[in-house]
């Protein structure tokens, strides 16, 4: 009976997500409602408590949860219950991915999911016709919440974790078939224009270069490969974006920002080049200064830049939360930190955990330049990544043989 529970939440999150991650016109918010009562029964009835409660990841998770109800019992801020609402909603997906993490090879299948949905989502948009480029109000229409800039993030982070996942595929056709699948979905991705989840990409495999470095002391030769691997991937995907792409937004932007860097060029607007991010920042820090203790209120969702920058989960956590808003950013860490652990293990998980690892990296890299957390349309994959990452967390005991089986 067991099984047939683990079955079920496995097969519920994996068609949530691909249904929320093809076309938001097609998909039903009521349908996400019935898939999370039928979890929640589920999720009770199958976690391990006992070892839930050992984990001080999840623990954090949960005090994180604590912490906006008591902001929303004193009423702290106008956006603070749709906080409330959109982490209330999202808990169940959150501990259905520890559970899908009992069975490394379910962790996958969410993945197959997640890649296939976000394959109909781009096709969708070819049959549409029209601009990728039109952006819609998604703080007044939801419904449309998919042709916004965070539409384009989800394909980078699934397709970072299908690398590790392709590597340990033994059918050729289905292989192939993810290989073109992840091809399509990052042309999506450079065809929209949008800045950020491109600059997420490269931040992912500088995660990658960042990990092999890391672990270079241990074993020289294998990881040296690996460094040259990451370098060859780095260059190969500037050198795509700077043929293909020469009079996009996106390259113009990041050939500013490596001048700014490394030739100290005095004449480049950063502010500019940063789509006013650096403007917005400043502001979400400056509150946070003049309010530190409990900072300003939940505003960024309401759309109050007057104080809040509202383009950036990090800053604005600072501003909205004073002190408590660290509760947030340590959570975001903490992933960093299991995904790295687990993937200097040698176990049946290490691949995807080091998938993990540069996921969380350039998440958290997301967070700090845009308002990831707890957004629209990222908010339903994320938390069940999050769960799967917590879940093999060898402090949560999972990846044994036992529990593996």
């Amino acid at each position: 009976m067991e099984i047939s529970k683990h079955k079920l939440i496995y097969y519920f999150v994996g068609i949530d997500l691909l249904i929320v991650l093809t076309q938001v016109k097609l998909y039903l918010p009521l349908l996400n409602i019935i898939f999370i009562l039928f979890l929640i029964p589920l999720v009770i009835s199958t976690l391990r408590w006992e070892n839930v409660l050992r984990s001080k990841s999840i623990l954090l998770f949960l005090l994180c949860y604590i912490i906006l109800i008591f902001f929303a019992l004193f009423d702290h801020g106008p956006s603070i219950y749709e906080y409330v609402y959109r982490f209330s909603r999202l808990i169940p997906l959150f501990f259905a991915g520890v559970v899908i993490s009992y069975n490394v090879k379910r962790i996958n299948g969410v993945i197959l999911f997640a890649i296939v949905g976000l394959f109909l989502g781009g096709i969708s948009f070819l049959f549409e016709g029209g601009s990728q480029l039109n952006i819609r109000n998604v703080m007044t229409d939801l419904s449309d919440y998919l042709r916004s800039p965070y539409r384009y993030a989800p394909p980078v982070f699934v397709t970072v974790l299908s690398f590790q996942l392709i590597k340990k595929i033994k059918n050729r056709n289905l292989k192939y078939l993810i290989i073109i699948l992840n091809c399509f979905n990052m042309v999506t991705v450079l065809r929209s224009g949008f800045t950020a989840p491109i600059f997420v990409f490269f931040v992912c495999i500088f995660a990658y270069l960042l990990w092999a470095c890391l672990n270079l002391r241990t074993r020289v030769g294998k990881y040296a490969v690996k460094i040259m691997q990451s370098l060859v991937g780095l260059t190969f995907c500037w050198l795509v974006l700077g043929t293909f792409f020469a009079e996009s937004v996106v390259n113009f932007r990041m050939q500013s920002l490596l001048n700014y860097i490394f030739v100290a060029d005095s004449f480049v607007d950063l502010d500019f080049t940063s789509g006013r991010r650096i403007t917005l920042l400043t502001r979400s820090l400056e509150t946070f200064i003049e309010n530190p203790i409990i900072g300003v209120g939940a505003e960024s969702l309401s759309g109050n830049e007057t104080r809040v920058g509202s383009h950036s989960s990090i800053f604005d956590l600072l501003a909205q939360f004073g002190v408590f808003g660290f509760a947030f950013i340590i959570m975001f860490s903490s992933w960093i930190v299991i995904s790295y652990k687990l993937s200097r293990k040698w176990s049946s998980h290490a691949d995807i955990s080091l998938g993990f690892f540069c996921v969380w990296v350039g998440y958290f890299a997301g967070c700090i330049s845009n308002p990831y957390f707890l957004c629209a349309a990222l908010d339903h994959y994320i938390f069940v990544f999050a769960g799967m990452t917590l879940g093999l967390n060898y402090k949560y005991n999972y990846g044994s043989k036992k529990q593996s089986t």
